[in-house]
């Protein structure tokens, strides 16, 4: 294939051992850009690496631009491919995009920008989803750092007014899985929850008749919610989604708490929230425990397809069935949508 390489400055590209070769590259003075065609010659089935080396430059080069084949300019951000690859879906969830596992991000001004270098440290920038959405015709569905401050995200909220088509929803999210210990943002939450009612925030801890640190953290998730939405106002393309854990028994517990908090001190959650999320996943479960290795099997040669099969439809029957169906019956008490922000097959492929 060939590829349109085009950088501001003088340069020129040997490609010593790649599988390409470089043709017509030109400098043009008056502009003071070069630009070169790119051929790529990979044998079929395999995949290559092309590395290009950039020689003579005047101080060195910027904003190197290396467009695919079928591209001839770069006014087209996403692929013809990927867009059509969008169509089922009703709306593009940015949790990964955005790096929302983790997240160190605090001011609006720390967030990544269209300007980087690159888009894998902070995660990608909030325009490059609203973008996409717009694009795609696709609600967008976008996550607020964990540790973020109000102006955050009030700067964000502005930016959505501003960018996003106005026919479109924006779904807003706190973070992801705060519940979740594996992430940075499950301790900060439980921090924060601690510090507030230390500092004599009588609600999380329901006017001191709960001493559970760690529902006081679930019930701050819920908080969080009320406080984003009310921080963006009444614009109703702005669809706040209330996630929770579907798997702590009994079935709806955490999301139970977190409703009946806000309806106890904030009102109905309809008035926040637009959607309460789970994650329904089932698998085939998991065999009996090795006392001598302390983990689970991971050998078994009398499995097959037809016995998987059966294991894990008595897996939605049993377990995963009746953790969705309390979150929808939650739900409708409360006149909220219930959506998946994740869910499927899970075949527990660990050790």
């Amino acid at each position: 294939g060939v590829y349109h390489f085009s950088c501001p400055g003088r340069c020129a590209l040997p490609t010593p051992g790649s599988p390409a070769a470089v043709r017509n590259l030109t400098y043009d003075r008056a502009n003071n850009r070069t630009d070169a065609e790119v051929v790529v010659a990979a044998p079929a089935g395999k995949s290559i690496t092309l590395s290009l080396v950039f020689t003579g430059t005047d101080g060195g080069i910027k904003n190197v631009k290396l467009l695919r084949p079928g591209y001839p300019d770069d006014k087209q951000i996403f692929t013809g491919e990927f867009l059509r690859a969008l169509q089922p879906f009703g709306a593009i969830r940015f949790m990964d995009f955005l790096k929302t596992n983790n997240s160190t991000l605090v001011k609006w001004s720390d967030r990544c920008k269209l300007s980087d270098a690159q888009y894998t440290i902070k995660g990608g920038p909030y325009e490059i989803a609203i973008d996409l959405g717009n694009l795609a015709g696709k609600d967008i569905w976008l996550n607020v750092p964990a540790m973020a401050d109000d102006d955050f995200v009030a700067q964000l909220g502005a930016l959505v007014r501003q960018r996003l088509r106005p026919d479109l929803h924006c779904y807003i999210e706190y973070s992801n899985e705060v519940w979740n210990g594996i992430f940075h943002q499950a301790r900060e939450n439980e921090k924060a929850a601690e510090a507030a009612v230390a500092s004599g925030d009588t609600t999380l801890s329901i006017n001191g008749t709960d001493k559970n640190i760690y529902y006081w953290g679930w019930r701050r998730v819920a908080e969080r919610g009320v406080q984003i939405k009310k921080l963006l106002g009444d614009d109703p393309r702005f669809r706040l989604v209330l996630a929770s854990q579907l798997g702590y028994a009994p079935p709806g517990r955490m999301l139970k708490m977190q409703l009946d908090y806000v309806n106890q001190f904030f009102g109905p959650p309809g008035k926040y929230f637009y959607a309460v999320a789970g994650a329904p996943y089932f698998s085939p479960g998991k065999d009996a425990t090795d006392p001598t290795k302390k983990k689970y099997f991971t050998q078994r040669n009398d499995i097959t397809v037809d016995s998987i099969c059966e294991r894990m439809l008595t897996r939605v029957a049993t377990s995963a069935g009746p953790n969705v169906q309390a979150f929808h019956a939650l739900a409708k008490e409360y006149g909220l949508k219930s959506f998946a922000y994740e869910g499927g097959v899970d075949m527990q492929q660990y050790t």
